[in-house]
């Protein structure tokens, strides 16, 4: 019987720990397409709502498609409304990859979740099971802990 506990516990680990490093592997490999590909970002104008601008969407190529050598910042204000958000998106669905286009929010507080978003990463970590359950009951109170260790035992 022990031998099978033993047996049942080496067959969990190895497969929770397989299915960690596929997971890992697999968000590593959406976040290298992304940054090679970029990301296309749908605007939700209308076509017969969209105010062509040329000169504008052209300025807004150049400054997304810079020199080699170019390492220039450029920050696009204005009032609300006017435009900048759906000029940038068409911009960069035109120039097509090696943009990544990041929707910076009000609260800076979620500007992480939101570049994760942008480029396919989740910043909750995908770890194994038993990481997880070590985490939860770790950060529980120390009651918690002992009942665990009863029922290792």
């Amino acid at each position: 019987a022990t031998k099978l506990i033993v047996a049942g516990i080496a067959i969990f680990l190895s497969g929770d720990f397989a299915n960690a490093w596929y997971q890992n592997e697999y968000n590593k490999n959406l976040l290298k397409n992304t940054i090679e590909k970029g990301t296309q970002p749908v605007t939700d104008i209308l076509d017969n709502e969209f105010i062509p601008r040329p000169l504008l969407i052209k300025r807004f190529k150049e400054i997304l498609q810079p020199d080699k050598d170019q390492s220039f910042y450029h920050v696009i204000c204005g009032e609300k409304g006017t435009g900048k958000t759906t000029l940038a998106t068409a911009a960069s669905r035109e120039v097509g990859q090696g943009i990544i286009y990041v929707d910076v929010p009000e609260n800076l507080e979620f500007f992480g979740e939101s570049f994760g978003k942008a480029i396919n990463f989740t910043f909750k970590e995908k770890i194994s099971l038993l990481t997880r359950l070590k985490r939860k009951f770790l950060s529980e109170t120390q009651g918690n802990i002992l009942i665990i260790a009863c029922i290792i035992d």
